[in-house]
């Protein structure tokens, strides 16, 4: 199971992908639900030790979890894109450009809104156009038919493995 998770190897389809999207999606909100309960706890008891203590608690968690959630985006993002025929080193281009586009709104939040910066619009489209792209990439467009050098099609597997 924790491979499924965090494995950087081999390859992911569609199908997977968004499940475990949707899992993931569903244990953030349980994670979250968790810690409003103990800073809830917190206040309850009302005392400042307690509410220290539930507030500790809940930042911890919330660390840890963020943490493994995006380790295991990650780690997805890298198993489709294994799955496109790429390399995993694509990811890194992604993480450069949504540096761009946070650079361009910066610019553009910083300046005067008459006086906005050509540069600083443009740069934020194109950076934004690619990362639109990106996602199509990893989350809309079907893998390669076939054993890759990523590994073997998910597909065919999962025939071999059910008889068919």
């Amino acid at each position: 199971m924790l491979r499924f998770f965090f494995s950087f190897n081999g390859r992911l389809d569609r199908s997977r992908a968004w499940l475990l999207l949707l899992q993931l999606a569903i244990a953030a909100t349980v994670i979250i639900a968790a810690g409003r309960g103990l800073l809830w706890l917190g206040f309850a008891l009302g005392t400042p030790i307690a509410l220290a203590w539930a507030g500790t608690a809940n930042a911890c968690l919330i660390t840890l979890s963020v943490g493994l959630y995006y380790l295991s985006l990650l780690s997805m993002s890298v198993r489709r894109l294994h799955d496109r025929g790429k390399s995993g080193v694509w990811i890194l281009w992604a993480l450069a450009l949504v540096m761009f586009c946070c650079g361009g709104i910066m610019l553009i939040e910083q300046s005067e809104p008459q006086h906005v910066p050509l540069a600083a619009v443009v740069l934020f489209l194109l950076a934004a156009g690619i990362i639109l792209r990106f996602y199509i990439e990893i989350l809309g467009l079907r893998g390669t038919a076939g054993d890759n050098l990523y590994g073997a099609d998910p597909h065919r597997i999962d025939r071999q493995q059910s008889g068919a």
